[in-house]
């Protein structure tokens, strides 16, 4: 996916990104998973560029699409991440709103603790049914378009 994990989208790549409504992704060969990276960042007043604030950063954050999830889920370090600073001390909440960096606004709910797939991020139904998912078997490869 060429990009580090939780890692800030830089304000270059986020202008490569401005215009782009579709998102490639890898598909594992070897259990045949459908891995994405898309940049997110929690949803705050502060995004909106009236704002005063200077906006949240995006983090790149990588995802296996399940379309038998109805829902999408973080687990507890992308959820910590995305969370301000200022939640030190807090208990993770059980969802937040997501701004994914192709657009639209989602539920996120954190994985659930002792889970077969409590440390993995999953891409579910709520997010799916808005885009069109193309995958290329030839190239082990797909696209999520956000149009």
């Amino acid at each position: 996916l060429q990009v580090e994990y939780l890692s800030v989208v830089s304000p270059e790549d986020q202008t490569a990104l401005a215009n782009q409504t579709r998102v490639p992704g890898k598909i594992l060969d070897r259990n045949t998973r459908f891995i994405i990276n898309i940049p997110c960042r929690r949803e705050s007043r502060r995004n909106d560029p009236t704002s005063p604030r200077s906006a949240l950063p995006y983090r790149n954050v990588f995802f296996v699409v399940d379309t038998g999830s109805p829902h999408s889920f973080l687990c507890q370090e992308a959820m910590e991440v995305l969370l301000p600073a200022t939640n030190d001390g807090n208990p993770i909440p059980r969802m937040i709103r997501i701004e994914l960096y192709p657009g639209g606004i989602f539920e996120f709910h954190l994985s659930p603790p002792g889970s077969h797939y409590s440390d993995v991020n999953i891409l579910g139904g709520n997010v799916l049914r808005t885009t069109d998912l193309v995958s290329n078997r030839r190239t082990m490869s797909f696209t999520l378009s956000f149009e």
